[in-house]
């Protein structure tokens, strides 16, 4: 699964946040050590916070362009409501043919979809829209990939143009979470960080540390208002 390449914090933030002066060894770590917990926090929340390009028109003759912020995504249904990866600026919810793998029909909203949260920026799922003639609840497709989204997938704040604030903290708590446990380790060398060394070990030490688990349930909360 592909992630954003953003790095949520900077090492003048961290060492702001930790409000002491950091040693070479640390300086030289964080510059591994930020990037490596900006992707484990992606991978963990399945999703990215990156600031992906809006200024570069999507092109369904070229949807790989790396220049280009919105992606697509296949989704499989069979349901009335499909979960999604949390995305914005949806531009467009196609049906897939499972044969060849062609578009056969583009949905409109809100006439024939909705996505949810209605009143939130980020969307997390897509709701099919009652049928008006019969009355019955319509249905994605039921094939695997028969669903198509385009969109921004990225929880980036593009209204305050910024990372959302608690991951920016976390970020910057994480770093320092590594850092104090490893006060007295040898700087980390770029082979440990190809060879996922840091990513195991942050499984290990961070996945249960208590502000992790808050940001956590603060994101998995449902808000009454936002229903």
């Amino acid at each position: 699964m592909d992630y954003g390449n953003d790095n949520y914090t900077t090492t003048s933030a961290v060492q702001a946040y930790l409000d002491r002066t950091l040693t070479t060894n640390e300086l030289t770590d964080l510059a591994y050590i930020i990037p490596a917990v900006s992707r484990w926090i992606d991978r963990t929340l399945g999703t990215t916070f990156s600031n992906l390009p809006t200024n570069v028109p999507f092109d369904p003759n070229n949807p790989s362009n790396a220049a280009c912020g919105w992606q697509q995504k296949h989704l499989a249904g069979g349901w009335q409501e499909i979960n999604i990866r949390p995305c914005q600026q949806i531009l467009l919810v196609q049906a897939i043919n499972p044969y060849d793998f062609s578009v056969f029909y583009t949905f409109s909203t809100p006439l024939e979809y909705t996505a949810e949260p209605y009143d939130l920026p980020v969307k997390t799922s897509l709701r099919m829209k009652m049928n008006e003639f019969t009355g019955n609840d319509l249905k994605w497709g039921s094939d695997v990939n028969s669903t198509l989204v385009t969109a921004l997938f990225t929880e980036y704040d593009y209204v305050n143009g910024c990372y959302p604030y608690d991951i920016v903290l976390l970020t910057n708590h994480l770093c320092g979470v590594w850092l104090q446990n490893n006060q007295n380790a040898e700087p980390i060398q770029r082979e440990a960080v190809e060879g996922h060394m840091v990513i195991k070990r942050m499984d290990d030490l961070l996945a249960s540390d208590p502000m992790f688990t808050r940001v956590i349930q603060s994101r998995e909360e449902v808000w009454l208002e936002d229903m």
